[in-house]
């Protein structure tokens, strides 16, 4: 080759060394970045790993099961049968009105009404006086508490024996509560304190009343 050839060679080179290198920086940093997002793709893949949603079932509901077990169930026990103690034997006043042990006295057979809630004792406390008795019996009677009343007409008996209006009294008691007999044996009772008391008007209506209901112990009284 001549030397001119060469020399010309060279110096075009030399004139265009700035383009060669700006043109082999663009080269080698294509290639640079073009490899470096090649590098990156796995990782990028391994960090976008889907996951798959848990499908959540839903609650599942506790239900206690009651069992019944019979075995560890009580038995039923029949109530006791209760026996009322005897009553005592009565002791008569002046004719067929017993006064009774109250507390033990068992209730008369074929008894008629009782009404609900009536106290099975009398009061413990009860005043002395006459009409202070008769007020508290009064009481009971109207407010259909016939024990009670029964109760208190015992103690007023045995305070006063010879009082007719107290067996009158007890008459009613007893018609009320649906005892015929013994509303007629305190109505003859009354009559006999009447008479021997010479209370004639009293005596003959008490007298009709037995006479109205087939007692034929009213002729007694009615004699002189």
């Amino acid at each position: 080759m001549p030397a001119g050839a060469l020399i010309t060679i060279l110096g075009w080179f030399a004139s265009h060394l700035i383009v060669f290198t700006l043109i082999g920086f663009a080269v080698i940093g294509f290639f640079v970045l073009d490899r470096q997002p090649l590098a990156q793709a796995p990782l990028a893949a391994e960090e976008s790993v889907s996951v798959a949603p848990v499908s959540k079932r839903p609650p599942v509901e506790a239900t206690a099961a009651v069992t019944t077990n019979p075995a560890g169930a009580m038995p039923e026990v029949a109530p006791a049968e209760s026996k009322s103690p005897p009553a005592r034997a009565p002791k008569l006043i002046g004719g067929s009105i017993p006064v009774y042990d109250l507390k033990n006295r068992p209730a008369p057979e074929g008894e008629g009404f009782r009404p609900g809630g009536v106290p099975a004792e009398p009061p413990m406390e009860l005043p002395s006086d006459r009409e202070s008795l008769l007020q508290n019996a009064r009481r009971a009677f109207w407010n259909g508490q016939f024990e009670a009343a029964e109760a208190v007409y015992m103690d007023l008996i045995a305070q006063y024996p010879d009082d007719a209006d107290i067996f009158g009294e007890l008459g009613n008691l007893y018609e009320g509560m649906g005892q015929a007999d013994l509303a007629r044996d305190a109505f003859f009772e009354a009559g006999v304190r009447l008479r021997n008391a010479g209370e004639r008007k009293k005596l003959s209506q008490v007298i009709e009343i037995l006479k109205k209901s087939g007692d034929e112990r009213y002729m007694s009284l009615s004699d002189p």
